[in-house]
């Protein structure tokens, strides 16, 4: 009689979680830059606007949130 064979589900998950969290390590340092440039630029553009611009963005927000 033939022995069983083992099923390597386990291992797999197993490889597939590790390749995930390399991926992850990768990427999340590329994200966390492009987030800081990104709230960089958001304040400049916020120091730089009038007083009306900002009450335009403030009005056309107001009118998102009222949906």
């Amino acid at each position: 009689m033939p022995g069983e064979c083992k099923s390597n589900l386990s291992q797999i998950s197993t490889k597939a979680r590790a390749m995930k969290v390399a991926r992850r390590q990768k990427v999340f340092p590329q994200a966390e830059l492009h987030r800081l440039k990104l709230a960089e630029r958001q304040a400049t553009c916020t120091v730089n606007d009038t007083q009306e611009q900002m009450q335009a963005q403030q009005e056309e927000q107001a009118g998102y949130l009222a949906l």
